[in-house]
């Protein structure tokens, strides 16, 4: 028989683990099954059309919020097309579902909980010269467990195997990393999460599995030799167990390959001081922290079983070292958040100057406590979004949604380094909530969202807006150094008055003194040759105005911009 899983992610960059840990104990227990990988983006036909051509035997969909629609169309139309083949769905969008043979005809059979045993048993049980229906009473003589599916006119589910207390069983989920070193790769060394969050579908769970910390190095030099671009671990709280942790973050820094960087969702109040010592050590680069801080309303978080002090947490986050990225949630709609404690939330959290702050939305996930205690008004489509509640009304979501838009604009794409709170606390005289809410609201008066967007126009959108608030030709300053960071500009936009000077470099520096200069800011890495090829495209720019001792101040800055890989920034004089 013939067996294809399909993995349908929401973009190209990311990959799916779920198809892949499903293939490698497949393979481990004598199955060989082919990975189909799509997304969201392509044509519906054009997935069922190279489905079909597979002629497999078996198809089995993992399934989440981000992928159901479109998993659906496709999945109930090969069933049209194919009608004798086998179709198998699983993921945490239909597996806490009772209600899922129902809503989901094309589907013979339903995976719940943990796949991959499930999976192996249908495999080994599943005769193809065998009806569907003949094939069923295979499995419902053998009371396989953490299968749902219809047999003899009624629904079957014989319970959830109890789940491996050990992860080590389970062999490293990617049989080839060829042609994935520049896209996301996602990695488990856990399952589970000691806490219980009530909008999470791991607050369901008990306890938390590891796989042990050798196991877990063997698997990470595999990414580490491969020279990979991102490797995104998917455990809930890395950092549950502090000694494994700091013993798996000491491997990656000793064998760091200079080029990929780990992702890790941690709880940042149980860093201890070994840990925020160590990781003052590494690269740059390496690590990516993602806090969920959610909220800083206390009556909020004892509601969603989260009752963490933000103040401890503060302190916890304001101690991890500038080597590491940090990336800080938030989310709008929990429980007893009204418009007016979210904007102390935001502020809150605005305040910590992190790498990168989500605004999210409240989804309700099925099987998480909060889907059945839900106080609100959520969409009955995927992903389930908060649409009003008790506290927070659709006109307030909407306009966090438009402070979103321009938080992702603005700040996480990381095109306006003066957006750092202790420049903004300079730029602008209210709170960081306020200065977002009428950046959104001026661009929206403006068409700014309605209209194409080049970079040069980014810009100029948020330098217009900065006018209303100081100098104009501090704000064009200020503006200007970002427009020549981000890439070598081809053309000079009408607003922009600091134009390049070839005569600025000439005078501000020799040419060995230069050399010296832009060896010292590329660590080295670069020769002279190299050197004076890049100074011919070098930009030298004036600028005039900087910030000081929590100021605006007028100054003469001569910057070399040299273009590269990456943009390197060199102060002439």
């Amino acid at each position: 028989m013939k067996t294809v899983l399909v993995g349908i992610n929401s973009s190209f960059t990311h990959t799916m683990l779920s198809v892949r840990c499903l293939e490698s104990y497949a393979k481990k227990c004598g199955y060989d099954c082919k990975i189909a990988e799509f997304t969201v983006n392509n044509q519906p036909e054009t997935v069922v059309s190279s489905l079909y051509t597979e002629n497999a035997d078996i198809y089995a969909f993992s399934l989440y919020i981000f992928n159901i629609t479109f998993a659906r169309r496709v999945a109930s139309d090969l069933r049209k097309a194919k009608p004798n083949c086998v179709i198998i769905i699983g993921g945490p969008e239909v597996s806490n579902d009772d209600a899922v043979l129902e809503k989901e005809p094309y589907a013979d059979i339903v995976m719940r909980g943990e796949g991959e045993e499930a999976f192996c048993d249908v495999l080994r049980l599943w005769d193809g010269n065998k009806s569907v229906e003949e094939n069923k009473k295979i499995l419902f003589d053998g009371k396989i467990q953490n299968l749902y599916y219809i047999y003899e006119g009624k629904n079957v589910f014989f319970g959830i195997r109890c789940p491996k207390k050990e992860l080590d069983g389970y062999p490293f989920p990617y049989s080839s990393l060829d042609g994935l070193e520049n896209r996301i790769l996602y990695y488990e060394s856990s399952r589970g999460c000691p806490f219980h969050c009530s909008y999470c579908l791991s607050a369901a769970e008990s306890g938390v599995r590891f796989r042990s910390v050798e196991r877990t190095c063997e698997d990470l030099r595999i990414f580490l030799d491969k020279k990979v671009r991102i490797v995104k671990f998917v455990d809930r709280t890395f950092n549950a167990d502090s000694r494994r942790a700091v013993e798996i973050w000491k491997f990656l820094a000793e064998n760091d390959n200079g080029v990929t960087e780990f992702h890790f969702e941690i709880a940042a109040w149980l860093l201890n001081d070994e840990e925020l010592s160590f990781l003052s050590t590494i690269r740059k680069g390496l690590f990516r922290f993602e806090i969920g801080i959610q909220m800083t309303n206390p009556e909020t978080a004892k509601a969603i079983s989260r009752p963490i002090s933000f103040e401890k947490l503060k302190k916890s986050i304001e101690r991890i070292p500038k080597t590491v990225h940090i990336h800080t949630d938030l989310i709008a709609g929990l429980p007893y958040e009204d418009i007016g404690s979210f904007k102390k939330s935001f502020n809150d959290v605005y305040s910590l100057g992190s790498d990168n702050v989500q605004l999210g939305f409240l989804k309700i996930l099925r099987g998480s406590p909060m889907w059945n205690e839900q106080d609100g008004i959520f969409s009955d489509f995927p992903p389930y979004e908060v649409i009003s509640t008790p506290y927070m009304s659709y006109g307030d979501i909407i306009k966090l949604k438009k402070i979103e838009a321009v938080l992702e604009i603005y700040y996480n794409s990381e095109v306006c380094t003066f957006l750092k709170p202790e420049n903004l606390t300079i730029l602008y005289r209210g709170s960081f909530f306020d200065f977002y809410n009428e950046l959104a609201e001026f661009s929206e008066k403006r068409g700014f969202f309605d209209s194409p967007r080049t970079f040069a126009a980014t810009l100029e959108n948020i330098y217009l807006f900065l006018c209303r608030y100081i100098d104009e030709e501090a704000a064009n300053d200020i503006v200007a150094y970002d427009f020549y960071r981000h890439s070598r500009p081809g053309s000079f936009p009408k607003w922009l008055k600091e134009l390049p000077d070839r005569n600025i470099i000439e005078k501000a520096v020799s040419e060995e003194a230069l050399i010296n200069k832009i060896t010292e800011a590329m660590n080295g890495s670069i020769d002279v040759e190299r050197i004076k090829t890049l100074f011919k495209t070098a930009y030298g720019v004036n600028f005039h105005f900087g910030f000081s001792n929590g100021k605006i101040i007028k100054c003469d800055r001569k910057l070399l911009f040299i273009y590269s890989d990456k943009t390197g920034i060199i102060e002439l004089i």
